[in-house]
C-alpha cells in the first residue's frame, strides 16, 4: 500500500505508508518529541516494523515533504475475546500543528485498525505531555489506568 486515499480533498497534505527512504524525516520528527534519533538509529528500527504485517507508520506530507506520521498495530488480549489496536507513536512537526494533520493520521490509522477488527484502541501518553492526552479525549479516547516501565540493562556486544 504506497498511498492511502485522502480523507478530506480540500486538505493540503496526503497520507501514505512509510518506506525505508523515510528514516531521516521520521527520525527528525523522534527529535522534537524528545527522543534523539539519527537517521541510521531509524533505518535500523524502521526494518523490522515495516516488515511486519501486524504494523502499520503512516506519513502525512505536503509536496513530499513528510510533516508528520503515526505507527500502529494490532494485539490480542488474553483478558476478553477480541483483538486491540495500539498507536505506539504520533507527532505532527511543530511548524504544522492545529491544522487537523494528527486528527488525520488517528482517522487513518484508525479506520486500518478497524479494517482487520479491533475491538479497543489503546494509546499510551507520558504523564508531561497534557496537550496530547487533550489531543486524544477530544477524539473519543479515556483514561483508564497508568503504565508501568521497566528499562531493562543491556548487554554490551
Amino acid at each position: 500500500m504506497a498511498a492511502m486515499q485522502d480523507l478530506n480533498p480540500h486538505q493540503p497534505f496526503g497520507i501514505r505508508t512509510a518506506t525505508l527512504e523515510d528514516a531521516g524525516a521520521i527520525a527528525a520528527l523522534m527529535v522534537q518529541l524528545g527522543y534523539p534519533t539519527s537517521t541510521e538509529d531509524m533505518q535500523a528500527r524502521l526494518t523490522p516494523i515495516l516488515q511486519e504485517p501486524k504494523q502499520i507508520t503512516l506519513l502525512a506530507e505536503i509536496q513530499g515533504a513528510v510533516i508528520g506520521m503515526i505507527g500502529a498495530g494490532l494485539g490480542h488480549y488474553y483478558e476478553r475475546n477480541g483483538s486491540y489496536g495500539r498507536i505506539f507513536t504520533i507527532v505532527v512537526d511543530e511548524a504544522h500543528r492545529g491544522q487537523g494533520i494528527g486528527s488525520a493520521l488517528v482517522a487513518a490509522a484508525e479506520g486500518w485498525l478497524m479494517e482487520r477488527g479491533v475491538i479497543s484502541i489503546i494509546i499510551n501518553s507520558g504523564t508531561h505531555r497534557r496537550e496530547a492526552h487533550h489531543f486524544y479525549q477530544r477524539r473519543g479516547y479515556q483514561e483508564t489506568g497508568i503504565r508501568l516501565v521497566k528499562f531493562l540493562p543491556q548487554n554490551p556486544d
